[in-house]
């Protein structure tokens, strides 16, 4: 008979495996998306669910899936990081359709509706570009490798301690970050301050 804590380890690998299966979903839903569609919300939501998966398959990984992990977790970045430019420009198009909105005369909302044309144009030929990146990525394998991650526990392991171990992993390299900011608060330690924060709040997630 198993004990209460094995019960619970049990019970909480068990909902670790359908949040992760959840999120892979998600993510493969999105990134194909991204060859249709002119939405900014996709690109917002498919930058965030490549890190909530990237959280979820660091906890499940076996430590014999390093390898396989590292090539997981590579492939999330890049995918953020080729959407990255594209959502600093819908970020600020926004924000002058704001302008624009909220100006009263016709000669400011002209500048403003000026600025966002330049902007949209620039997004167009941006967005080209990372459709042609994203294409090239074989999504088939990606999904295969992350469900390698997911098959019927062989090994024993507590998520609820390797979760533990990994919020206070995130939370010293926040701490840091932030301490390092207030030393030297130029552009390169608040980038650094903020992915920090981003990790600590989707692996607390």
């Amino acid at each position: 008979m198993m004990s209460a804590a094995a019960t619970d380890a049990v019970s909480a690998q068990t909902k670790l495996l359908k949040l992760t299966r959840r999120r892979l979903e998600r993510y493969a839903t999105l990134l194909p998306k991204i060859l249709v569609s002119d939405d900014p919300e996709i690109v917002h939501d498919l930058r965030v669910a490549s890190r909530r998966l990237q959280q979820a398959v660091r906890v499940v990984a076996a430590p014999d899936h390093v390898k396989k992990l590292k090539r997981v977790v590579s492939e999330l970045r890049h995918v953020r990081q080729t959407l990255g430019s594209c959502r600093d420009l819908d970020v600020n198009i926004a924000l002058l359709q704001s302008k624009r909105e909220q100006s009263g005369t016709g000669s400011v909302q002209r500048a403003w509706d000026a600025m966002e044309n330049q902007l949209a144009s620039q997004r167009d030929a941006m967005l080209a570009r990372v459709r042609r990146d994203i294409s090239s990525l074989e999504l088939f394998k990606f999904i295969a490798r992350v469900q390698s991650f997911l098959a019927p526990a062989k090994r024993d392991f507590d998520p609820l301690e390797q979760i533990a171990a990994a919020m206070a992993k995130s939370m010293k390299d926040c701490e840091e970050s932030f301490a390092a900011t207030r030393e030297q608060p130029d552009a390169s330690a608040l980038h650094a301050l903020r992915i920090a924060g981003k990790k600590l709040r989707y692996r607390a997630e």
